[in-house]
């Protein structure tokens, strides 16, 4: 007798599958971004202030060079009215000696001298209104030249502070030996320049006179490139926008005193 083989019913298959779901899997957007070639977020945002670093270079540089510029063709001005003048005298001289000649030794004698006399006075005007008007070119220049040069060094500081090269030490340890005679000093900097700051501790504590302690605190107010230092008498600011003002404000007087000593 042949066996006959059943096949298993529908109900029995159906309670041993089990459903699979389907879970979406989201992109790594960071590994496609770098695949693809994009910048991510913080390199767009270093791009741009390079280029805007970049951008204020030039503008400074165009400054410098439009200035410097100006200053050459003042000079160069002053030069030709100098040379006109002289062939003027010259041909002056030439002209009053020829015109002698033809209406008479004594009579163009006389006249030469007026001719020339009339000739150096003329080129002496016109040195003499040159130079007021090239000195008052450099009255004018002065300010907008030395904006250009704090604005230069400004740059320059700010950049040698990013790049951490020491400058900040420097400006701190300066600071330390305005008030090296106080018993007390404490120092406060900006949060981010603590630990580097303290690390140069025994060092600015042999600028000080008499206290033999240098305290130093973070202080979360402070801009990168400020630093404060605290005495018994009062408060020192360091900061490096204050320094900076303060060299223009006595600049200024320089070129004030200047200017009263050539106009005396």
């Amino acid at each position: 007798m042949s066996r006959l083989i059943k096949r298993p019913s529908s109900s029995a298959s159906s309670d041993n599958v089990r459903a699979i779901g389907l879970r979406q899997v989201a992109p790594d957007v960071s590994r496609n971004s770098r695949e693809s070639g994009e910048e991510m977020p913080g390199e767009k945002a270093n791009v741009q202030e390079k280029y805007r670093l970049d951008r204020e270079r030039e503008e400074i540089e165009q400054l410098r060079q439009q200035a410097q510029q100006e200053l050459e063709d003042a000079r160069r001005k002053i030069s030709e009215e100098e040379e006109n003048s002289k062939q003027r005298i010259e041909q002056a001289y030439t002209d009053a000696r020829q015109e002698g000649w033809n209406q008479g030794l004594e009579e163009g004698k006389e006249e030469g001298y007026a001719a020339v006399e009339a000739a150096v006075q003329e080129a002496q005007q016109t040195i003499t209104a040159a130079r007021e008007e090239y000195h008052q070119y450099l009255e004018r220049a002065e300010p907008v030249i030395l904006d250009l040069a704090l604005t230069i060094a400004n740059r320059i500081i700010y950049d040698s502070l990013e790049d951490r090269d020491g400058t900040w030490m420097e400006i701190v340890k300066n600071a330390v030996k305005e008030v090296k005679d106080h018993e007390e000093v404490a120092v406060y900097v900006p949060v981010s320049r603590v630990e580097e700051t303290r690390k140069q501790r025994n060092e600015m504590e042999k600028l000080l006179a008499y206290s033999q302690d240098l305290l130093i605190y973070p202080d979360s107010t402070l801009g990168e490139s400020d630093c404060t230092i605290e005495t018994p008498y009062g408060k020192v600011d360091a900061s490096l926008d204050s320094q900076l003002q303060e060299l223009k404000v006595q600049l200024e007087e320089k070129l004030k005193e200047g200017g009263t000593n050539e106009s005396s």
